[in-house]
């Protein structure tokens, strides 16, 4: 589930025209968001398999300012809809936070965001086993 659900949303941002990466490697292409996985947690009962998928957006500005890492952020979270199209298994997501920090590791001074989205998934329903009619006893 948790390699489906980060395809789909790495997808999803490549196809709405970013520059995305998920290995860490410097992009001196700006701007340019990476996604990694920050925690995957699963949750068997008797009926149903759920998990709880927390993923990081690194958004990397092109300049010092707030407000491209803003309309990014805000661009992604208007689409994040078409994941429950592609992925049968999702019940919930959200943007969890958005932090914006100052990045001196760039070059010059740069703006980076922090956003962390919370997948909610569930599949696996189990199958409920037939039990024969019987003629009770008399």
């Amino acid at each position: 589930m948790l390699k489906q659900i980060k395809t789909d949303f790495y997808t999803l941002i490549k196809e709405l025209g970013y520059n995305i990466t998920d290995n860490g490697d410097y992009v001196d292409n700006f701007p340019w968001l990476m996604l990694r996985t920050n925690g995957y947690q699963t949750n068997q009962s008797v009926n149903a398999l759920t998990a709880t998928a927390i993923l990081v957006l690194d958004i990397f500005s092109t300049y010092s300012g707030e407000k491209e890492i803003i309309e990014i952020a805000e661009n992604i979270n208007t689409n994040l809809y078409e994941l429950y199209q592609k992925n049968y298994d999702l019940l919930f997501c959200r943007q969890k936070d958005l932090k914006i920090l100052d990045d001196n590791t760039t070059g010059p001074v740069r703006k980076h965001g922090v956003a962390i989205y919370e997948f909610l998934l569930g599949g696996g329903i189990a199958s409920v086993k037939e039990v024969p009619d019987v003629e009770p006893e008399i």
